[in-house]
């Protein structure tokens, strides 16, 4: 195998394996907002700046496509949850 396949195959896996993590990390930061009763923008400005740096590391980088993947899934299972109420 090319070693560039093999890179290509090693990154797609890893990102596979990334979307149920961040999957669970949008889940999470949806329900903070909504249990704080704060917008977007002033539920960050709250974070302390450990976890903004967190965040920020966690939705940029290498692993972008897992985080859309994830959130992609995520807004899905809520319009078909909205649907079905």
């Amino acid at each position: 195998m090319e070693p560039l396949i093999f890179v290509l195959v090693i990154y797609i896996v890893i990102i596979l394996i990334y979307v149920p993590v961040q999957y669970k990390y949008i889940e999470s930061l949806i329900e903070m907002q909504k249990r704080k009763k704060l917008k977007q923008g002033d539920l960050y400005d709250d974070l302390p700046v450990q976890d903004q740096l967190v965040h920020s590391a966690l939705q940029g980088g290498i692993l972008f496509p897992a985080n859309a993947i994830a959130y992609y899934l995520f807004k899905r299972k809520q319009k078909k949850s909205t649907n079905n109420v």
